[in-house]
């Protein structure tokens, strides 16, 4: 679903973006509603590409602990100020100007909350 942004549209700006999958955990199935999962993991890996303006590694890795399933989202960009990392999950906190509503990350935050994460 984000190939478009990180793949074709990267590569018509010149810019190259590595997408790694790494599924390591054991259970074929994570519960949760789809459409809350596909949003989490849309909204985490357009927040990479927007942290690496010039390219980079995004690396979307499972793996499990204990009796659940870690979905990790990482990403070689340019990182966040501790100030920023502070307020990123606040409703309309945006280090994006314009090209942001702050609502990404806040409304991850809250389902990631509700599954128990």
């Amino acid at each position: 679903m984000t190939r478009p942004r990180w793949k074709d549209e990267a590569e018509k700006n010149g810019v190259r973006v590595e997408a790694i999958v790494r599924p390591r955990a054991k259970r074929d199935v994570i519960q949760g509603e789809e459409s809350e999962l596909h949003e989490i993991l849309i909204n985490l890996v357009y927040n990479a590409l927007d942290a690496m303006p010039d390219g980079g590694r995004i690396t979307l890795s499972t793996e499990n602990v204990r009796d659940r399933v870690v979905v990790s989202v990482s990403d070689t960009g340019k990182g966040m100020t501790p100030q920023d990392r502070d307020r990123a999950f606040e409703p309309f906190f945006t280090t994006k100007g314009s090209r942001g509503s702050g609502l990404g990350l806040s409304m991850v935050y809250a389902i990631v909350k509700r599954y128990g994460g």
